[in-house]
C-alpha cells in the first residue's frame, strides 16, 4: 500500500500544498504547537489525546509535594512563554480522544479521511501500525531530548539531573517501529539561555526552537534537499518513567543552585561540541 506522500507530491512543491495532521496531547504546550504549525503549514486536522499527570509512583506525602511543586512551576513558566492559549485553532478539524486511544481504528480512519501528506507526532502515545506503516517515511516525530544521547521518558529532565545541560534539546526524526530510533532530520538546543533559567525555562525554549525548526526543515525534507541521518543507538542513555521520583527532582534543583548553568554558559561551545547534534543544511 502506498501512502499519499508517494502518490501526490512532486519534488519542490510548496509546503502550503501539503496537508498536515498533528497527533498530540491536550496541554498548553500542545495547543502552542498546533498554533505554530497552523501558522506555517497547511494543518488540516488535530488529534488531541488526553493525558494524565499521574507518575504511577507510590510516594510519601513529602515526595508528592516535591513532584507537585515541580509540575506546578512548569505550568507557570510555560504560560509565560506560550501565553494563555485556551483551545486549539478554531478553524481546524479536531478529534479529542482518551489516553491510549491514539492507535485506535477510529483515529486511523479519521486521519485517513483527511488525506494528509504528513503526520506530525508530538506528546502522544507511541504510534503503532496500521498508522505507522501506512504513512511510512511521512510520519515525523518531535522528541524532546537529544537522541541518541537521551532516549525514552523525561529526556530533557535527566540531562539536568546528570549535570549535562548541553544534552537538553529537541530531535525531529522519522517515526519508526523502534521508538526514538528513526532517522534524524534536525536537532536543536534551546536558544538564548540565561544563567537565571530553570529547567522549565530550558524546556519551554526548547519547544519554541523545535517548532521553529520544524517549519524550516519539513519543506527541505519533502523536496528531497535533506536526507535522514541514521542514529547510533549504541550511544546514550535510555530513561525510564519509573525512575522519576522526588530524589531526582531534588538533585536537579541542587544542580541549579550549585551554578550548573553558569558553568555551562561559560564553556558552552566546548561542552556542546562534546555532544554534537545533527543540523546540517
Amino acid at each position: 500500500m502506498k501512502c499519499p506522500m508517494q502518490n501526490g507530491l512532486e519534488i519542490g512543491e510548496k509546503m502550503n500544498n501539503f496537508k498536515v495532521i498533528l497527533i498530540t496531547s491536550n496541554s498548553l504546550r500542545h495547543r502552542y504547537a498546533a498554533k505554530i504549525l497552523n501558522d506555517c503549514l497547511n494543518l488540516v486536522g488535530i488529534v488531541s489525546e488526553k493525558k494524565s499527570l499521574n507518575t504511577g509512583l507510590q510516594t510519601s506525602d513529602k515526595a508528592d509535594k516535591i513532584i507537585q511543586r515541580h509540575f506546578s512551576q512548569r505550568d507557570d513558566i510555560e504560560t509565560k512563554y506560550f501565553g494563555k492559549i485556551s483551545s486549539f485553532p478554531d478553524d481546524i478539524n479536531l478529534l479529542s480522544v482518551n489516553q491510549g486511544e491514539a492507535n485506535s481504528d477510529d483515529v486511523f480512519k479519521w486521519v485517513q479521511s483527511k488525506h494528509p501528506d504528513i503526520v506530525i507526532l508530538y506528546g502522544c502515545s507511541i504510534i503503532k501500525n496500521p498508522l505507522l506503516n501506512y504513512y511510512d517515511k511521512s510520519i515525523i516525530n518531535l522528541h524532546l531530548g537529544l537522541s541518541p544521547y537521551y532516549r525514552g521518558s523525561g529526556t530533557n529532565f535527566w540531562p539536568l539531573v546528570d549535570d549535562l545541560p548541553e544534552c537538553v534539546g529537541g530531535t525531529i526524526h522519522l517515526a519508526t517501529q523502534n521508538v526514538d530510533a528513526g532517522g534524524i532530520l534536525s536537532q536543536v538546543r534551546p536558544e538564548n539561555i540565561s544563567k537565571n533559567d530553570t529547567a522549565h525555562d530550558l524546556g519551554s525554549k526548547t519547544i519554541i526552537s523545535s517548532f521553529k525548526k520544524m517549519c524550516e526543515i519539513l519543506p527541505l525534507y519533502f523536496s528531497g534537499k535533506i536526507k535522514p541521518y541514521s542514529q547510533d543507538l549504541s550511544k546514550g542513555k535510555l530513561c525510564r518513567r519509573k525512575d522519576f521520583d522526588s530524589e531526582a527532582v531534588l538533585k536537579l534543583w541542587q544542580n541549579f543552585e550549585n551554578g550548573m548553568l553558569i558553568k555551562y554558559i561559560n564553556n558552552k561551545s566546548e561542552r556542546d561540541n562534546s555532544y554534537p547534534i545533527f543540523n546540517e543544511y
